[in-house]
């Protein structure tokens, strides 16, 4: 099984504070940006950083000076899953609404699927959410951002270069 690339997100809150006076960037401690809107899903550190110097010249009006340092983190898209076996049972709900006690033979079928059979079923539906949720233009642009290995990275121009 491979991996899924990592994505990174970003936060401009209180960025010219570098906790502790830590050399490597490396935050212990970010209570006071763990809840802060995070701008996410960039592929590299440097995309991140860059965008946020970007975000910092249209606020501020001018590129980021010595000094100025933003927390980059790890992020985690969210990804819908759905459960195939709420769908089992909303089938044999309805099997029996609409038969009574004529589903008995196949509700228990249903109930000796194996593991396989699941799994091929979850596959199933998960591709087609994920193809409907594209063509509507649905996907969820928001997930989890891993403030534990956040980082502070500068922000000027040439930095770490």
């Amino acid at each position: 099984m491979t991996s899924k690339p990592v994505k990174y997100a970003y936060t401009l809150h209180n960025p010219r504070s570098v906790p502790n006076g830590t050399t490597d960037g490396v935050v212990d401690m970010l209570p006071d940006i763990s809840s802060e809107t995070w701008e996410a899903c960039f592929d590299t550190v440097e995309a991140a950083v860059e965008d946020a110097r970007l975000v910092w010249r249209d606020n501020h009006g001018y590129y980021p000076t010595p000094g100025e340092y933003v927390a980059v983190a790890p992020y985690t898209p969210w990804d819908p899953d759905v459960g195939e076996h709420w769908l089992l049972d909303d089938l044999c709900s309805a099997a029996y609404e609409a038969a009574d006690d004529a589903a008995d033979d196949w509700v228990e079928e249903l109930g000796k699927v194996t593991r396989e059979d699941l799994q091929e079923l979850h596959s199933g539906l998960q591709s087609v959410l994920r193809e409907w949720l594209k063509k509507h233009d649905l996907e969820p642009h928001f997930g989890t951002v891993d403030t534990a290995k956040a980082t502070y990275c500068p922000l000027w121009e040439g930095a770490g270069a």
